[in-house]
Formats: structure tokens, sequence, C-alpha cells
């Protein structure tokens, strides 16, 4: 049974427009597309799904007009979100086999280790802009008016000020976008938020094409202490802040609360720091990292997610 003929007759015959709509035109053989174009301009024109009546009105080519006829012809009991599935299943792999094909003909041989991995996250996501991999939203009927108490849970404020952050709080499906001109201030509320998140009990991973990482973690230092930036990037601090900056470098280590005690006797700021990054390890749970890369794409993006996800 030809997959994409018993798809489109399922859909047609039952009239199933659910279906239909979640059908990207390069599921389907090529052999396909003039027909695929014809049944979805008649869905956009009347906002239905034609009937096989319908389309041997408006189609004028007799081979497309022959297509038709044989797919009506098929015996079909699948059902067709089932054989919608199979055939976008069918269609990845062959994207996914073609692209890995002309990687190792053009690029394999000279490529470096971070490069290969950049070009293979980019083959992923190349694939995935052209395949829904997200299942439909659920229907009206079964939707639940209340999310669980797990996924409450896991809505954080942004941390920029106490009237909006209690009013409103984002889950992890939401895209926050924060625009500006240079020197607006997009890096300092970026910075308000990974450190919201941090103090969460979460991580967050800061992305930065121009300042680099230690600037970021001096940003969030600054931020998560209260002492201005100016006089923390060129240690200008008193006791009390030295013991401020102390306390939040330990917070991103394991072994951190004793080291902290240790430097709370010496007040050796460069010791404890050099104890801490040698000997102890970051925290697998909570942590706040800064990707600096000024050539930054995509793929470099979802590598170095991927990469952090696994730990």
């Amino acid at each position: 049974m030809n997959i994409a003929s018993a798809l489109i007759k399922q859909v047609l015959e039952l009239q199933d427009f659910e279906t239909w709509t979640s059908c990207r035109k390069n599921y389907l053989p090529a052999e396909y597309h003039s027909l695929y174009g014809i049944i979805d301009h008649h869905c956009e024109k009347y906002h239905k799904m034609p009937t096989f009546d319908d389309l041997k009105y408006e189609i004028r080519d007799s081979g497309v007009r022959e297509k038709l006829f044989a797919i009506e012809a098929v015996e079909v009991e699948a059902d067709a979100f089932m054989l919608l599935e199979y055939l976008k299943n069918e269609y990845a792999q062959k994207e996914i086999l073609d692209s890995l094909e002309e990687y190792v003909d053009k690029s394999v041989a000279f490529e470096d280790a971070d490069e290969s991995v950049a070009h293979l996250h980019q083959i992923v996501l190349d694939v995935e802009e052209k395949v829904d991999l997200e299942r439909p939203q659920d229907s009206m009927q079964r939707i639940t008016l209340f999310e669980d108490d797990e996924e409450l849970g896991n809505y954080l404020p942004l941390g920029l000020n106490t009237e909006y952050d209690h009013e409103i709080q984002f889950s992890p499906r939401d895209l926050i976008l924060v625009g500006g001109k240079r020197g607006a201030g997009k890096s300092v509320v970026c910075s308000n938020i990974a450190n919201n998140v941090f103090n969460s009990g979460k991580s967050a991973i800061f992305f930065t094409i121009e300042m680099d990482s230690r600037s970021i973690l001096q940003r969030c230092c600054a931020i998560a202490t209260g002492i201005p930036f100016a006089r923390l990037r060129t240690k200008n601090l008193s006791v009390i802040e030295w013991e401020r900056v102390a306390g939040w470098w330990a917070n991103r280590f394991s072994e951190g609360q004793e080291r902290l005690k240790e430097y709370k006797s010496n007040r050796d700021f460069d010791r404890f720091h050099h104890e801490l990054t040698t000997n102890c390890e970051l925290l697998p749970t909570q942590q706040l990292d800064v990707v600096y890369d000024p050539s930054l794409t995509l793929a470099k993006i979802r590598a170095e997610l991927d990469k952090k996800s696994k730990v």
C-alpha cells in the first residue's frame, strides 16, 4: 500500500481536517505535490476539506485527475493520523541520511572536532525545521483546565522588580524576547534573570557574543550581592563586601560552605578561590554557566544545551 495515497484517501473520505492541517507538502513524494496544492487551496478558500467529487470538478490537469482516481480506488482501513506519522517518519529518516551522506562527502575530512559537532547539530536543526516533532495540542474535549502541581512548580519570576514578579511568572515553555539599542541594558536584564533562576535552585545558561564570560559572571555577582559593578570589577571592596562575594562564589561549589568557613578565618580570597576552582566540583543541579562565543550559532547553542542537560 502506498502510504501517501492511503493518507489522502482517508482525509478526503473522512473529511479529517485536523490530520490534514498537520501534513506538510514535503512529507509527500513529488508526484503528489500538485494534488496537495489543489486540496490546500480548496481548504483555504472554503475553510473545509474537499470531497472527491469537488476535486474532480476542480482539477484540470489530466495527470493529476488520474492520480485522484487511483487514490479513490485504494482500499484503506488504517487511521489517518497513524498514516501521517509513518509518512513523516519516513521523510525524516530520508532527510537525515541524505544530510549525513552530504556531510561525509564534503566536510568530514577537514573539519575539526568543534566544527564536526556544530555541523551535526545544524543537520538536526535543519531537519527539525522540516518536520513537526511536537504532538498536536489537546482538543477542547480532552484539555485540562489547570496544570498539575509539578508544572506550576516550574514557573519562575524574572527577578526584575517585586511588583512585576508578583503579577507575572513564566513557564519553561515560554519564549521571552528582550529588545533595545546598544547600551540600553539588555545584558543587565538578562543577568538579573539568570541570577534569579540560580537563586531559585535551578540552573541557568547565559549565551553571549559581546561581553566575555568573566564580565557576565561579575555582573551576576554584583546583582546578587548588591555591590556596584564598577567597584566589584576593580576589587575595591570592604571586608563585609568581600565576604558577600565569597559567599556567592561558594554557593556554586559542592564543598563551598566548608571552604567559606576557612576564608572567614584567614580572609585570603585568592587562596579561597584557588581551593574552590581546583579541588571542588561545581554543583550538578544548580549552576550559572556562561558561554561566550562571538560566532555563536543555533547549532552551537543546541550542542551546549545538550551537553549541559546530560551532566
